[in-house]
């Protein structure tokens, strides 16, 4: 079946592609270059993906076995086709339960690209700018006088990363607010000078909430729904609180380096787990629930240029940096090829595993990983295909995640 997308989609887009192009350099007679399934007179080409359920099924099955997690869901959206839900492994306890495909999951950092879409839209309505200093709003930041806007959403702006476990296990029922959160990421030491490098920090996506909330005088939850959740009719998607709990189990076996102790016997069952003191900690930088379903229309609607005008989403797109495979990790200087790269509140994958530049990137997206699971969210631009990954384990890293992602597209015949 051949694939389109809708056109009003795909001409806000291309204008984001060409605002793009624009600033990273075109061609000597400073042309754009047209997408591959673009024509010159800006028409769009279908582009035809032949979608085989069960060559996906064992995908999923393999990445599933590969990432040592008890069930995973795969869900795909190709213009063109029927959504596709598919399901590995099981959920529950109970061995005889397999995965349902329905649930809802804590997404982790994928609530950063809710955060930076908010952002974004305040910059196009001129409440916030990307390139002024942030001190008149979070004056409490180290080097608020230097630290952007663009920097916080770019994790360039030298803020350390504090693990969470190192404190919200001491009080599980403990509430802390977007201050009290901040507070604690900020006693972790910075890594450099604002804009000295990338360096991946949650403080400064509980930073960007906070001043959002400070901006709007409205809590980030209310701006969420009122922006996005409702108009996009996302029914499962909210902020949480630790208040309600999402319906798939997640599950772990962290080793010493998780709770500072020897690691366990046995699988850790997060469902059991008081979760107000983890969500409330980690706010804008990653305590939001969905379903995959949700995550489709939302990765949709966000990467095609619905939710955002062209300029916005030509700046969050832009990759700005390298991403190490390793988040912990600042990545040093250099322009050798990786497999990720980071914009604003968007990373950028490369299907071939001996990387690429940060304008050549295949997908966009964000990955996700919260106590007990791992959740993965990307877009094909040059198909408009959309693709949300759960497990139900949270230790999954990259290095075991983008295997599957390439063998999926190629099945697809995308890469």
């Amino acid at each position: 079946m051949t694939t389109t997308r809708t056109p009003r989609r795909w001409m806000v887009l291309a204008a984001a592609l060409a605002l793009l192009a624009a600033a990273c350099g075109d061609d000597d007679d400073g042309a754009a270059v047209p997408p591959d399934n673009e024509s010159a007179t800006g028409e769009d080409q279908p582009v035809s993906v032949e979608v085989d359920e069960a060559a996906l099924q064992a995908i999923l099955d393999q990445w599933r076995t590969d990432a040592g997690a008890f069930g995973a869901t795969l869900s795909l959206r190709v213009p063109g086709h029927d959504d596709i839900h598919l399901a590995s492994g099981i959920d529950d306890r109970d061995p005889q339960t397999p995965m349902p495909t329905d649930g809802t999951f804590g997404i982790g950092s994928v609530t950063k690209t809710f955060v930076a879409a908010t952002a974004l839209q305040l910059v196009e309505e001129g409440k916030l700018s990307l390139g002024e200093p942030v001190a008149a709003w979070l004056p409490e930041l180290p080097h608020a006088d230097q630290v952007t806007l663009a920097m916080l959403l770019g994790h360039t702006s030298g803020l350390g990363m504090r693990n969470e476990i190192e404190y919200v296990f001491s009080d599980l029922a403990r509430a802390y607010t977007p201050e009290e959160a901040l507070a604690e990421q900020l006693q972790a030491p910075p890594v450099g000078q604002p804009g000295e490098r990338f360096s991946y920090a949650n403080g400064g996506y509980i930073a960007v909430g906070l001043m959002i909330e400070r901006v709007l005088d409205q809590d980030l939850a209310t701006v969420i729904a009122q922006r996005f959740t409702e108009s996009l009719s996302l029914l499962d998607t909210r902020m949480g609180d630790g208040s309600l709990k999402a319906s798939l189990h997640a599950y772990d076996h962290p080793g010493p380096d998780y709770y500072d102790q020897p690691a366990p016997d046995a699988w850790i069952d997060f469902f059991d787990i008081p979760e107000r003191s983890m969500t409330t900690a980690v706010f804008g930088a990653g305590n939001m629930i969905s379903s995959s379903a949700d995550l489709l229309d939302w990765g949709e609607a966000l990467y095609s240029g619905e939710v955002l005008g062209p300029e916005a989403t030509a700046s969050m797109l832009e990759m700005r940096r390298p991403f190490p495979l390793d988040p912990a990790t600042s990545q040093p200087a250099g322009t050798e090829p990786t497999r990720m790269h980071y914009g604003l509140g968007a990373e950028g994958f490369c299907l071939d595993p001996a990387g690429c530049g940060p304008d050549e990137v295949d997908l966009v997206g964000h990955g996700g990983s919260q106590a007990g699971n791992r959740t993965l969210l990307t877009y094909h631009p040059a198909s408009g295909t959309t693709l949300a990954f759960f497990a139900n384990r949270s230790r999954i890293p990259y290095e075991k995640m983008l295997p599957g992602l390439s063998a999926l597209y190629e099945q697809l015949g995308l890469t």
